[in-house]
């Protein structure tokens, strides 16, 4: 893993997987789904920690109410791209790099068995 800052954040490829950083915290699990060429002064991504399926954010919320009340399951998403578009030239992201990415698998995978 490595952090860096928005300007070569934004240099990297479709693909990447980060997480914001600041102060000591990592939060959210993301996918970059575009690169420099696309978008120069912003970028999309598939959240994946939080991908419900949904339409809006009205339902967003409504899925996560309903979870919680009435305990259901709720389908995933994890291919929902969405704009970052926050700005914020002081962010600081950790990269996930292919040993981090394979390892991630690897730990997924022993869920399963």
């Amino acid at each position: 893993m490595k952090i860096l800052n928005w300007k070569d954040f934004i240099q990297t490829p479709k693909e990447t997987v980060f997480s914001y950083y600041k102060d000591g915290s990592f939060s959210d699990l993301c996918i970059k789904t575009s690169d420099i060429n696309e978008m120069s002064n912003d970028f999309l991504h598939d959240r994946i920690l939080d991908a419900i399926e949904h339409d809006d954010t009205g339902e967003f919320f409504d899925k996560c109410s309903r979870m919680i009340d009435e305990g259901i399951s709720v389908p995933m998403d994890f291919d929902f791209t969405g704009r970052e578009g926050y700005y914020e030239r002081d962010q600081l992201f950790a990269i996930y790099e292919e040993a981090d990415v394979k390892l991630l698998i690897d730990r997924l995978q022993r869920t399963l068995k």
